[in-house]
């Protein structure tokens, strides 16, 4: 028997995997063994879009949410859901993202954006100076710091008062948790 220590949980969802399977459908696999590292040195990756596909297709499943997986990989939620937020991303992004030329960093951030700003931002995500033959990637904060400075609407330039105490009416106010709705106040006043 495996100690705690000795066990870990990859979630494994390789397409290159799911010919092992006779029923074809796509499994979770914990690794047991002596040392993580001889174990890390010996599992093929799975490239992190991969990883969302089989994860929506995982969930697609009867019997699977994202609760299951959580227990069954080891993964947080918050992994969970930031993989298949990558599923959000237009097809000719997804396939620069499978192809490597942009960073998870840079595929995460573009994601969450709505579809039709992503192409422009993605744009950002290159440059091509002066001795530059071709255009090459830029750090993730930058395209952070572009989203940011053309895509988001700051709050101070917002079309609405944002001393109106009818934004959120007392009823759904009340409603919320005691700590929310004071987060909720402040993000609406500052």
């Amino acid at each position: 028997m495996a100690t705690s220590t000795e066990t870990f949980a990859v979630l494994n969802i390789s397409s290159s995997l799911r010919s092992r399977f006779d029923s074809g459908a796509y499994r979770i696999r914990a690794c047991v063994g002596s040392k993580q590292a001889g174990e890390d040195s010996q599992r093929v990756d799975v490239h992190p879009y991969e990883e969302a596909q089989g994860v929506q297709r995982l969930l697609d499943m009867p019997g699977y949410d994202v609760a299951t997986l959580v227990d069954k990989s080891g993964k947080s939620s918050a992994h969970v859901y930031t993989r298949l937020s990558l599923l959000q991303l237009v097809p000719s992004i997804a396939e620069a993202f499978s192809a490597e030329r942009i960073t998870a960093s840079h595929a995460n951030l573009l994601a969450r954006l709505p579809q039709e700003t992503q192409a422009e931002a993605f744009e950002q995500c290159w440059r091509k100076d002066w001795q530059d033959k071709e255009p090459h990637l830029l750090p993730a904060k930058h395209l952070s710091a572009w989203i940011q400075d053309n895509l988001y609407l700051a709050l101070a330039d917002a079309p609405f008062d944002k001393e109106d105490p009818t934004l959120i009416p007392p009823q759904e106010l009340a409603s919320l948790a005691p700590a929310a709705a004071d987060t909720t106040r402040l993000c609406l006043l500052t």
